[in-house]
């Protein structure tokens, strides 16, 4: 009777976690569209931009735009410093709980065990956008070819030759 309970209890959490990010960007959405077409357009329709970005369509606004850049300020703020808080709160919890360890051997082995989880390495964010940027892309073409029936073929004979003249030097 427990785990019944237990189980409505999430998801019906799992029922909201999906619903929130929805509704709020819908209302997110629905906002800045109406504080957009409320603005009055004087200068060229011709946007100096590669797509329809909020920055653009003010520098064409003739009216006050406070109202859409307070909305972006707060946005902003919200989306910026409420996660940070909430990580930098959950870097004291983990150093606090570390903190707790009675022996000091105990506590060097979890601060190295959590140390590689709380820094931080531009390399490894260099290496990260050269896998996305790069490795993704060029994968892609492959991975769809594979699909097609004659180039399945073609792989299969290209691997039968490779293991064939391996075997053969062996």
């Amino acid at each position: 009777m427990r785990y019944a309970s237990e189980l409505t209890l999430a998801l019906g959490a799992l029922s909201f976690s999906e619903f929130a990010p929805w509704a709020l960007g819908f209302i997110n959405t629905l906002s800045y569209r109406i504080l957009i077409s409320q603005q009055i357009y004087c200068l060229s329709h011709v946007i100096n931009h590669f797509f329809c970005d909020l920055t653009a369509l003010l520098k064409l606004s003739c009216s006050d735009t406070s109202a859409i850049e307070h909305l972006t300020f707060a946005e902003g703020v919200l989306c910026s410093f409420l996660p940070f808080f909430l990580i930098v709160a959950s870097y004291v919890c983990i150093i606090c709980s570390i903190m707790k360890i009675p022996s000091i051997e105990g506590r060097r082995k979890a601060f190295s065990t959590c140390s590689s989880h709380l820094t931080y390495s531009p390399a490894q964010d260099k290496l990260y956008a050269v896998f996305y940027t790069t490795f993704i892309p060029i994968t892609n073409p492959i991975i769809y070819s594979l699909r097609n029936r004659d180039v399945k073929a073609a792989f299969r004979k290209l691997i039968c030759a490779v293991t064939w003249f391996s075997s053969k030097n062996t």
